[in-house]
């Protein structure tokens, strides 16, 4: 590829990767009840102008690949370059909420610039190190969960069956305290409800620090091997 076509190929992207940045803005904007013309025309106009965009960098890229195009639509680029646009190929007005949800999949274009991409790499090399770890760690994580369940169900259901109706709701309020959220929704009342939901806030925090370690440790060891 000759130079000056990689120097347009850049600009292209920068360009882009502004209108996601403003598609991201006019999102924003469209949940407020917007009653004044003059700003409902601009953002029309706005999508407008992203939409072809949008559909254009599609198109290039379409045919920077011409001799293998099929390489770049499969790719994860092109997957997210077609999804993109999906909401400006919806006609229909009774998709309109699927169109906004499908517009988030833009904000994922941001990680096409190299810099991102190189540093989604290296974590990505840090997740595949520390899988078996990781793996380890969830399935001691699943297994305390599932006691702690159990446990804080035999215990407050008799007194609180409305608010402990079944292992799923324990199951809620288990994770909810090992990842010391604490929303509060529901808790247990009883003496040894209370103890039991003590000792697992205290595990709480050694599961919190448990796969940061692992993955700082392996992150450490990931930029030392690119260095």
């Amino acid at each position: 590829m000759k130079p000056y076509i990689k120097k347009l190929i850049e600009v292209k992207n920068k360009i882009v990767l502004l209108f996601v940045i403003i598609s991201i803005f006019i999102m924003s904007i469209e949940t407020f009840n917007i009653n004044d013309k003059n700003i409902i025309t601009i953002i029309f106009i706005t999508n407008i102008l992203i939409n072809i965009i949008f559909i254009s960098d599609y198109i290039v890229n379409i045919l920077l690949y011409r001799n293998n195009i099929r390489k770049y639509v499969l790719s994860f680029n092109g997957i997210i370059d077609l999804l993109s646009i999906i909401p400006i190929m919806i006609p229909s007005l009774s998709y309109m909420r699927t169109m906004r949800t499908i517009r988030l999949l833009r904000i994922i274009k941001l990680f096409k610039n190299t810099k991102l991409n190189n540093t989604i790499t290296l974590f990505k090399n840090t997740l595949k190190d520390s899988k078996d770890e990781l793996i380890m760690f969830g399935f001691m994580m699943g297994i305390l969960t599932y006691i702690s369940s159990y446990v804080i169900y035999c215990v407050e259901n008799p007194v609180q069956p409305d608010a402990y109706k079944n292992i799923f709701d324990s199951f809620w309020w288990s994770i909810i305290t090992l990842t010391s959220i604490g929303y509060g929704d529901i808790f247990p009342i009883t003496v040894i409800g209370k103890l039991f939901t003590i000792v697992l806030a205290l595990i709480s925090m050694g599961i919190v620090a448990g796969p940061t370690a692992i993955i700082s440790n392996a992150l450490r060891v990931s930029i030392n091997k690119n260095n």
